[in-house]
């Protein structure tokens, strides 16, 4: 349930002169844990007219919220694009793609508003491993404990230092207004190769708009990347970067609608292995917050980030 990893596989990366290509393929495929981890906790809405843009006169907080019993429905939609070399010839070609619903209770709020989170996936189609994903499979039960900027508390069984603890979302200590940035690091180690792992993550606050029946909504820009510490590589090389745009809801503290974007490289001294992904989450319940223009969520790998939200055009 968390935005970033390198390997969730059960296999370990060889990363050496030698590189595996189906390795690297897995190495891609859990760095979306990064981004999932946001759509856990995501809500959208039926807005039955289109949003409107907002002026804020004074800064206000994001925080991480909900209240007791909260349902959240959410549909997401990930595919892959993996191209593998050798002797710079194209050795071979993989799209993946799965379809699956989760359901998020908030079944407590503390004191310190920390929210005790229960998360299951109702509904899957498609050959992906959510574990790589960073989600529980079907059938499973995910206990999260959020607290209000996001800092997570307990993540199921798992420790502290994997990737499902770090922040599903970058929320600012202070107070923000249009336009204002703010930086997020985690350093995490990746479960099934031991590797020392940092994410680096810049977050824009763009623009504001109406949502749900008297919310507001916060558009927040995302780019980042993920490093390998100093030395890990003995050759070859690896970068990983993303971009993604989500809508926050300001009072209900939760997201409501989210696109993110991947490119990974891996480079040895005769392969290499290139993958491009996406994730698009839009959530079902409750209705009212519902993003219009969007009747299912759908991306394409190859396809950059849309200049702008759905059913805005260009801005």
């Amino acid at each position: 349930m968390s935005w970033c990893n390198i390997s969730f596989q059960k296999q370990r990366l060889f990363l050496g002169s030698v590189l595996n290509s189906e390795n690297c393929r897995k190495s891609s495929v859990s760095f979306w844990g990064v981004f999932v981890f946001i759509f856990f906790l995501g809500g959208c809405s039926l807005l039955q007219t289109k949003p409107k843009v907002v002026t804020l006169e004074t800064p206000l907080r994001l925080e991480m919220k909900s209240v007791m019993g909260r349902e959240e429905i959410m549909r997401h939609h990930f595919d892959s694009f993996t191209e593998s070399h050798e002797s710079n010839q194209i050795r071979n070609q993989k799209d993946e793609t799965v379809d699956f619903t989760t359901q998020t209770i908030a079944k407590n709020v503390g004191p310190d508003k920390s929210v005790t989170y229960e998360v299951k996936v109702i509904k899957k189609d498609g050959p992906v491993e959510l574990h790589d994903l960073a989600y529980p499979e079907p059938g499973e039960v995910l206990e999260m404990i959020i607290g209000p900027t996001a800092q997570v508390f307990k993540a199921g069984d798992y420790p502290e230092q994997s990737v499902f603890f770090i922040p599903p979302i970058s929320i600012p200590y202070d107070l923000v207004k249009k336009g204002d940035t703010w930086e997020m690091e985690h350093d995490w180690v990746s479960d099934s190769s031991g590797l020392p792992l940092t994410l680096d993550l810049v977050s824009i606050l763009k623009e504001f708009y109406s949502c749900g029946n008297s919310d507001t909504c916060a558009e927040i820009e995302i780019s980042g990347e993920v490093f390998m510490a100093k030395g890990t590589l003995q050759s070859g090389t690896f970068k990983s970067t993303m971009t993604g745009r989500l809508l926050f809801a300001v009072n209900a503290g939760m997201v409501v609608w989210a696109d993110m974007r991947s490119q990974e490289n891996l480079k040895g001294p005769e392969s290499s292995v290139a993958v491009q992904s996406c994730l698009v989450s839009e959530l079902e319940s409750p209705k009212e917050y519902h993003w219009p223009s969007i009747k299912d969520p759908m991306c394409q790998p190859k396809e950059s980030l849309g200049p702008s939200l759905p059913g805005f055009g260009s801005q």
